[in-house]
Formats: structure tokens, C-alpha cells, sequence
């Protein structure tokens, strides 16, 4: 089943869900692995769908219809902005998805940031002692 970005969702108990928002993609596994889901009502949030639960949802006119109820949707991990970030500017969304890159996600690693290295004082401005680990 093809699944567009803002998509509406609904659950197998009858609630209209919410809407997808954003795929999640693996670049080192070159996939999608989740989406993002906001969630509808006074209360909505937006939480994390597996690909294997939207891919064996079902379509019902415009909407797609999770496998699961209202209440089991409600335990899904939240999303968390921080955890994610928008691909490089000069990568190009695959074509078989047919969604834009901004409709995209990546998962921020955290060896993706290296460590602060320390350069050099310049010359006159004191810095205090070095401190070593004695032997």
C-alpha cells in the first residue's frame, strides 16, 4: 500500500487518529524505518509509527486504517524533535516514496558530533597550569 505524507489516520476502534507528518530515514540503511504521526485532539502530540505497523495497515478511502486501537496508539513512543534532525540540503529524496526531502527525518547519532578539541592559547593570554594524571 502506497502511504503519502499527511495521510489521514484512523485506528480499527473507530478514531480518527491524526495524520502522518514525516518519514524517518536510515541513511546508513538507505530506508524508511518510522514515521512521524501527530495525533488529533484537545491533547494531540505527535508520536513514533513503526514501518511495519503502516505497512500492514489497510486503506479506507483517504484514510489509512492502523492495526491498532485508540489506546494502544496512546502508548507509542512521543516524538522528540531532538532526536531527529532534516537530511544534508544536497540529498535527494528517492523517487519509489514520492515524497519531498522536507518530508524527510534523520536520526541525529551521537557520533555525529565530535569532540571540542581545544586549540592552542594565543600568544600572552595565560591560561593557568596544565593539569596531567600523575603516574
Amino acid at each position: 500500500m502506497r502511504i503519502d505524507l499527511g495521510s489521514k489516520v484512523r485506528t480499527t476502534d473507530g478514531h480518527d487518529a491524526g495524520q502522518l507528518k514525516h518519514a524517518i530515514w536510515d541513511p546508513r540503511g538507505s530506508e524508511i524505518t518510522q514515521y512521524v504521526m501527530t495525533t488529533a485532539g484537545l491533547l494531540g502530540h505527535d508520536v513514533i509509527v513503526s514501518k511495519e505497523v503502516l505497512e500492514s495497515a489497510r486503506r479506507e478511502g483517504d484514510a489509512v486504517v492502523l492495526g491498532m486501537t485508540k489506546h494502544e496508539l496512546d502508548q507509542l513512543a512521543h516524538y522528540e524533535s531532538t532526536s531527529y534532525t532534516a537530511p544534508p540540503a544536497d540529498w535527494t529524496a528517492p523517487e519509489v516514496h514520492g515524497f519531498p526531502s522536507g518530508g524527510y527525518l534523520w536520526p541525529v547519532a551521537e557520533d555525529e558530533f565530535a569532540p571540542v578539541e581545544e586549540t592552542a592559547p594565543s600568544e600572552g593570554i595565560s591560561r593557568g597550569p596544565k593539569i596531567q594524571k600523575g603516574l
